[in-house]
């Protein structure tokens, strides 16, 4: 599986050809005529799609897809992440973290008591929610806020969080 980093979100379409801007994570870069990228609700969930066009757009990043030739096209596209290979993109990121690098880190809670491994990230347009297998195979679904998180810790895989009533789900 490919190690993939999220570049932002499509927001909206732009004009009638099938453009679509992308508000970026802190990405600053376009990508190359022909340039393989990635679509989707997560790393986990993505379609393969090649470039045709991009260019800076104000604060974001306007770009176009082989086969998206419509504005009604590009619409679908609306919601998902945009992700390139990282390990071949080399633009200018100054995001901390890599999906994969937060899948598979165990989540304690502040109180050192062990919750359970972050299993996906869904790229939403609000946040990030990070998808917790618990410690008795159930789910906990955590918004990536300051709120929630409190420490990452990637070199031992430990993620410190506080979790809220209201999402701790049916344990």
């Amino acid at each position: 599986m490919k190690k993939l980093q999220r570049c932002g979100i499509i927001i909206r379409t732009i004009g009638l050809k099938g453009h679509v801007i992308v508000e970026t994570d802190n990405y600053k870069g376009i990508f190359e005529k022909g340039e393989e990228v990635y679509i989707g609700l997560s790393t986990q969930f993505t379609e393969s799609k090649n470039v045709k066009e991009s260019k800076i757009h104000g604060n974001n990043l306007q770009i176009s897809f082989e086969g998206y030739e419509t504005k009604e096209h590009a619409q679908e596209l609306i919601g998902k992440a945009l992700y390139a290979d990282a390990d071949k993109k080399t633009g200018n990121y100054s995001e901390e973290y890599l999906v994969d690098d937060i899948i598979g880190c165990e989540v304690i809670s502040e109180q050192s008591i062990s919750i359970g491994t972050v299993s996906d990230v869904w790229t939403l347009p609000a946040n990030d929610v990070w998808v917790i297998t618990t410690v008795n195979n159930g789910e906990i679904l955590l918004p990536v806020i300051d709120d929630t998180v409190k420490n990452i810790d990637i070199a031992n895989k430990k993620i410190i969080v506080v979790l809220m009533e209201e999402i701790e789900g049916d344990e």
